[in-house]
């Protein structure tokens, strides 16, 4: 289990068992006090506020430890796959989400984003989408964004991801985006990585991205104009040369 994890648990057990134990243990000791119940508080704790006192916690750790009896399984992220696939001279980027849990999850983002090896990614991705992201956690900000592409560049949202599935239960979910050069075999070999992103839904637990990346090379630049028609991807497109 990782720190991020860690955190959340220790949360949830300062919240869930340590405040209302505390203010269910001071409300037994104002009203002793108050309305001179059977417990002896003035000098030391008699021997039955102390088992009360321990009822109380051994109760609340034990409806923590049943409600959250599957946290471990709950705090499972997405699993994601992403290949490049050659079939009959054109490239296919084979996406892949996995949810090996019986908890429904909420996707609320996904996409792919090409770009040039040899440049820097966040560089590339603010300059053509005209924006200021500095990590890769922010890039659900780009939800909405219609589909970007260029010779060199491509932003690609995945709606059949975030909305022809609403949830994905335990299932794997696949989605295949052809990819093409402009074939002109004299052109030199270009390298291109491809990111693949997921958000989970912004209100589950560990709602932070998964993200895969794979490289590849075409001769020339890419030519992705044919990806206007597809609705899984976006209804209406950009395109900038």
């Amino acid at each position: 289990m990782n720190k991020r994890e860690n955190k959340i648990i220790k949360t949830d057990i300062f919240y869930k068992v340590v405040i209302p134990c505390t203010l269910v243990i001071i409300i037994i000791l104002f009203l002793s006090k108050t309305f001179s119940l059977n417990i002896n508080v003035t000098n030391n704790l008699s021997v039955e506020l102390l088992e009360l006192i321990s009822t109380i916690i051994i109760a609340f750790v034990g409806i923590y430890i049943y409600l959250n009896r599957n946290r471990d399984e709950e705090l499972n992220y997405l699993e994601l796959n992403l290949n490049v696939i050659d079939e009959n001279g054109y490239l296919k980027l084979r996406t892949e989400v996995t949810n090996p849990t019986r908890f429904d999850r909420e996707i609320y983002f996904a996409c792919l984003i090409v770009n040039r090896s040899e440049l820097s990614f966040l560089d590339i991705l603010n300059e053509k989408m005209d924006t200021k992201i500095n990590d890769p956690n922010s890039i659900y900000k780009l939800n909405g964004n219609p589909l970007k592409i260029s010779r060199d560049f491509a932003f690609i949202p995945l709606k059949y991801y975030y909305e022809e599935n609403v949830r994905v239960g335990n299932e794997k979910l696949i989605y295949e985006v052809p990819i093409k050069s402009n074939n002109n075999t004299e052109d030199n070999l270009n390298f291109f990585d491809v990111r693949f992103f997921v958000f989970r839904g912004q209100e589950e637990i560990n709602s932070y991205h998964r993200s895969v990346v794979c490289s590849f090379g075409i001769r020339g630049n890419l030519n992705l104009d044919h990806l206007n028609g597809l609705t899984s991807i976006i209804k209406k497109a950009s395109v900038k040369n």
